[in-house]
């Protein structure tokens, strides 16, 4: 059993509860980005991860990251187990919020009972916030939204909630020097919807992109997108030619969208493209990604509601404006460098909504203002370079080390002089400034 040492010490000891660090999930990305560099800040980091790793305890990089053992869904008495026996002085989980209500093993609103100090870092997708998850944020002892909307719904909702967005690497994601390149390597490393009626990506075609995960039918509807495609195809024949869809997903997603079947049923199988099973099994590094971005000319994302969309500011990162949904987060990262989509026109809270879920509203994207979003993409170039440059421009404000590593330290700053670890505020900045000297070098 590993010896804990419970004596109090100079460096904060943050256990982060999320995806796995090594995932290539947007909740993985954004573990791994944070935590590495929250560990270079002088902080005593360690991962608790919920998806990605079973049955063992790993040291990867000098983050020791626990494992589930898989006896409950959310690995909560996995979580439990870490917490008791390292004894962390914050936890901050990087989760959906709601599922801290109840737990077969551990009762009711056990994330808050839990013996440390919980950080809700959460996502807001709906208009209002979902009241389950204004109920356990209020009870975290700080809530931290991921989006500017996600702070005003939890504080219209009664919750004091700060804000910390998601980042993204700048230095990786970054413009393309050969977009015609990059068109090939999307070619390279996708696969054809029917090998029967095969689709192919030229280096000057015009390429629509989604990096969208496919896991069910509904926030992040496919079939949205694929119909505005179609539409978009159909308003602008000569497009048929030269306009490719590639879609950063699974096509058979047990229990999603059938982005196959629908493709066929749309006739759209020519132009529409996915990658290829093996990188999917394997995942892509950022690079790749980086990459994949740099073949896009545009950034579709029609999801009902976004708790962020990280894949809006990495595309925005390398030069790539979107088309997205005009609600939740979307629209605080599309706005003034892209196109945003309304939803269905209605009498009704401003556009047509649907219930999810947890019983608050998520939109209904038009299909058809998405695709005149495309069809002014693709008929005039020089407005989509203009909107690239301005979402480049953008997305800096999102770089991890200049803009979301200072908000972390700032909030676990507040915590350690609440904990009385470093003494007078002036003590704690000097510290603070030799330990980001040292990280610095």
């Amino acid at each position: 059993m590993e010896q804990v040492n419970n004596s109090q010490s100079q460096k904060l000891k943050v256990l982060w509860w999320s995806n796995g660090l090594h995932v290539g999930t947007g909740y993985g990305v954004q573990t791994c980005n944070t935590v590495f560099r929250l560990k270079k800040q002088g902080y005593d980091v360690r991962v608790a991860s919920n998806y990605g790793l079973q049955g063992v305890a790993l040291d990867f990089n000098g983050v020791k990251q626990y494992g589930t053992s898989g006896l409950t869904e959310f690995g909560e008495d996995d979580l439990k187990c870490v917490v008791d026996n390292w004894h962390p002085h914050v936890l901050i989980s990087l989760y959906d919020v709601w599922l801290g209500a109840y737990s077969r093993v551990l009762g009711p609103d056990w994330l808050s009972h839990l013996n440390t100090r919980w950080i809700a870092y959460l996502p807001v997708d709906s208009d209002p916030v979902a009241q389950p998850v204004a109920d356990q944020a209020s009870k975290a002892y700080r809530a931290v939204a991921m989006s500017q909307f996600g702070q005003k719904q939890l504080v219209k909702a009664g919750v004091k909630a700060e804000y910390i967005p998601h980042g993204v690497c700048t230095d990786i994601f970054k413009p393309a020097a050969k977009p015609q390149a990059n068109k090939v390597w999307l070619e390279k490393h996708s696969s054809t919807i029917n090998p029967a009626n095969r689709a192919v990506i030229n280096p000057t075609d015009f390429v629509v992109g989604v990096n969208k995960a496919n896991k069910d039918r509904e926030r992040a509807d496919y079939a949205k997108m694929l119909e505005a495609f179609k539409i978009f195809l159909d308003n602008t024949p000569e497009a048929r030619r030269d306009a490719k869809m590639y879609l950063h997903t699974w096509a058979d997603f047990p229990g999603a969208t059938p982005i196959r079947a629908l493709c066929k049923e749309l006739g759209i199988e020519q132009n529409v493209k996915v990658t290829h099973e093996y990188y999917m099994r394997c995942g892509l590094t950022p690079h790749d990604l980086a990459l994949m971005y740099g073949g896009f000319d545009v950034l579709m994302n029609l999801a009902r509601g976004e708790g962020f969309g990280v894949p809006i500011i990495e595309a925005a990162a390398c030069g790539v404006p979107s088309v997205a949904t005009d609600y939740t987060a979307m629209t605080e990262l599309v706005q003034g460098h892209g196109w945003l989509v309304p939803p269905f026109a209605s009498d009704y809270h401003g556009g047509v909504k649907l219930r999810n879920g947890l019983n608050s509203l998520w939109a209904l994207p038009d299909e058809y203002k998405a695709a005149d979003a495309l069809t002014e993409a693709y008929l005039h170039p020089k407005d989509r370079a203009r909107l690239g440059k301005l979402s480049c421009i953008f997305a800096q404000d999102y770089d991890f080390d200049r803009s979301i590593i200072p908000r972390w330290r700032d909030l676990l700053g507040e915590v350690e002089s609440e904990l009385g670890m470093f003494g007078s505020a002036q003590q704690k900045d000097t510290a603070f400034d030799k330990l980001f000297a040292a990280a610095s070098q």
